[in-house]
């Protein structure tokens, strides 16, 4: 799926602002002020309320927090303002191929519920790494600290450039103003408030991105002469489902999607955001047992669609509109902008906290995660630091929120083509696979647990072939990446282990 370059590509868009007056209004900024003074207000409450005596009560919530709120926190966590703007331009431009994606979180909720929470909820560990050294050593834990701090690092500052691109177009606020007001905010509340902060306001940005979104699609639905869905068939953006698209289920692995490329690569990766990824992981332990832990996962499964099916709905609604207003062919961000432009005052206010709450549900939940790693799995291990107290704490989760600014900073200034973007966020998905095979071996029982050696160097070999095949492979369905990168990572593992067994039964003989 190539919908990042579309996304991403905003010389268009940036020709059609400069020809038009500002999209926000001041009542748009009121209503954004309002959401951003919320956010910051709850990490705030909840920080100065709480004190917070050891790294249960900052870094998990004391493990008292309900079901709902964290079941949300998950959903938001992932949800990004890439999600946010790419699903429905793609829709608009492609048709429902998209969806394709949807059923596999159903059935990654199997070995979710079933295997991986009730693994770390019986580990009871604030880091989802530390069980690591127990099984190979502290190598392979530093392993894959630092490639989770790596890989959302990357992710946040990906998403702050994205997010602000867009932003731009609508506010006419410089980029760079956009991505510190972004990332001090998100990092502030993270900083400030823990992870209780982090999951109310993911909750908060929650209501506001499914408010803005359903809005968007009543003020559409009401100018439109035919339903939503009727008008779609009749431009055919129902593909691959009405018209039935063969291609669809085509073996070709260079076709844009097909249904075997969207669910082996999808599952992928939702295994590797549900299974590998600190930030989500977190919330397992802060759920306080197996069974609230499942039970919170079925919230963040049944958020995760609802607000997915309203976009596809609004990627409809995009459709319709340019069709109507002579701007079919024309790329879905730039339709999007020019549909945002005919919505009522106030409107174009809550579509933009509405963007806001996605980028900044990742980049808070972001923060304290990389918090969490670096704690546990650096500073505890590797460095003896006197006075460890929360303010240490949040003095390191505001260095990590100012490298992040600064690294989309540099992402904005250096990497001005498109396509860079796109390998950009390849890399990223690349770097979940790895991380979800070190740790699906520490997961493994005992009798088919690879040896150490063969966790930490077939881990960094998957590492560098992942980055090198993302950036020099082209012709190959974006789903297709992570799964080549989890399987080419696990064969890596299992070569270096059967050599480190042949090794050392030659010399026993």
């Amino acid at each position: 799926m190539n919908f990042l370059q579309v996304l991403l590509d905003f010389s268009n868009c940036t020709i059609l602002y400069k020809k038009r007056k500002y999209l926000v209004t001041a009542l748009d900024f009121i209503i954004c002020g309002i959401y951003l003074a919320l956010t910051a207000g709850i990490g705030l409450y909840v920080g100065f309320k709480r004190k917070y005596s050891d790294d249960s009560e900052y870094y998990l919530a004391g493990r008292r927090v309900g079901i709902f709120a964290i079941g949300i926190s998950v959903m938001a966590t992932a949800f990004s303002a890439i999600n946010y703007l790419a699903i429905p331009t793609e829709i608009a431009e492609h048709g429902l191929y998209v969806i394709l994606a949807f059923p596999v979180f159903l059935l990654v909720t199997i070995p979710v519920a079933y295997s991986v929470i009730p693994f770390f909820c019986r580990q009871r560990q604030t880091s989802a790494y530390e069980f690591l050294e127990q099984r190979f050593g502290l190598k392979v834990r530093l392993l894959a600290g630092g490639l989770y701090i790596f890989w959302q690092l990357s992710l946040m500052a990906l998403i702050l450039v994205a997010s602000s691109r867009i932003l731009f177009l609508l506010s006419g606020v410089p980029v760079p103003w956009l991505i510190a007001i972004l990332g001090l905010t998100a990092g502030g509340c993270a900083v400030i408030g823990g992870l209780k902060a982090v999951i109310w306001t993911d909750v908060l940005q929650f209501f506001v991105i499914a408010g803005s979104i359903a809005l968007v699609l009543i003020v559409t639905a009401n100018g439109s002469d035919s339903g939503i869905i009727a008008g779609g068939l009749e431009l055919g953006k129902l593909k691959p489902f009405l018209p039935f698209d063969s291609q669809v289920l085509s073996p070709d692995p260079s076709v844009r999607m097909t249904l075997w490329s969207v669910f082996t690569g999808t599952f992928v990766m939702f295994m590797a955001r549900y299974g590998a990824d600190q930030s989500v992981i977190q919330r397992y332990a802060a759920a306080g047992s197996i069974a609230k832990a499942r039970k919170m996962f079925i919230w963040n499964i049944s958020a995760a669609l609802f607000c997915l099916i309203m976009l596809a709905m609004f990627g409809l609604a995009l459709a319709h509109f340019a069709h109507l207003n002579g701007m079919a062919g024309k790329p879905g961000l730039l339709v999007m902008v020019k549909l945002l432009h005919r919505l009522p005052n106030g409107v174009n206010g809550l579509v933009v906290a509405g963007i806001l709450a996605a980028a900044m549900s990742s980049l808070d939940s972001g923060v304290n995660s990389i918090g969490v790693t670096w704690q546990r799995d650096f500073q505890h291990r590797l460095i003896s630091v006197r006075g460890n107290t929360i303010l240490h704490k949040m003095l390191e989760s505001t260095v990590f929120t100012i490298i992040s600014i600064l690294l989309a900073l540099v992402i904005l200034v250096c990497f001005k083509k498109h396509s860079i973007f796109v390998m950009t966020a390849r890399t990223i998905n690349a770097l979940g696979s790895p991380l979800l095979v070190v740790v699906g071996a520490g997961m493994l029982p005992v009798r088919l647990r690879p040896v150490w050696s063969g966790v930490f160097w077939g881990g960094l070999g998957g590492i560098f072939f992942s980055i090198i095949f993302c950036l020099s492979v082209d012709k190959l369905a974006v789903h297709y990446y992570a799964a080549v990168n989890f399987v080419a990572t696990a064969a890596m593992v299992i070569i270096v282990h059967f050599w480190c067994k042949l090794r050392l039964w030659v010399k026993g003989r």
